[in-house]
């Protein structure tokens, strides 16, 4: 299983229709949470305590 955040305004068909096309590519189920900055702050804590990847930030600039 693939544990996907975005945070901001997604548009939440078209993000649907992307992670079903990725899954049957992947073949692995993706779970996608979208969350608005304030909510991501708040659980911020929680996330810091699992793995993750950051791809893209809104300056453009990636984290590993």
């Amino acid at each position: 299983m693939v544990d996907l955040v975005l945070v901001g305004e997604i548009d939440r068909n078209n993000l649907d229709d992307l992670v079903g096309k990725a899954e049957k590519y992947i073949k692995r189920k993706i779970r996608s949470l979208v969350l608005s900055p304030l909510e991501y702050e708040k659980f911020l804590p929680e996330f810091q305590k699992r793995p993750q990847l950051v791809i893209w930030k809104a300056n453009g600039k990636s984290e590993s």
